[in-house]
């Protein structure tokens, strides 16, 4: 779980399925829901819109020890190190972006430990 200016990002198991989601601080400083979603990828990524910017949100199950992520949005490569662990969670601040499509503009290759 990190908190990434007024919102709340955390990851879940649903049986060996990964999910992902998004709580959003209200104007009584307590938190709502926002967004939640789950599927079989190994990695869920995310552009989070805050009040102070974007963020890449790459969080994962880690059966192949990656230790590195390049992201590439748009114009722009982002270098992500993967903390060790059977999971993991990063927020990254990026480059104000359009709205487009994310099989359109995003792009990840991964590094495995060796």
């Amino acid at each position: 779980m990190k908190v990434v200016d007024n919102k709340l990002v955390f990851t879940f198991t649903v049986g060996d399925r990964l999910g992902s989601g998004e709580l959003i601080r209200g104007f009584n400083n307590r938190y709502k829901y926002y967004y939640a979603g789950h599927g079989t990828n190994e990695i869920r990524e995310r552009i989070i819109e805050t009040k102070n910017g974007q963020f890449l949100m790459l969080a994962g199950r880690n059966s192949l020890a990656v230790k590195h992520i390049r992201a590439h949005i748009e114009d722009e490569a982002y270098d992500v190190i993967i903390p060790e662990g059977e999971f993991y969670l990063t927020v990254t601040p990026i480059k104000k972006q359009s709205w487009i499509s994310l099989q359109e503009w995003f792009c990840i290759t991964k590094e495995i430990k060796k």
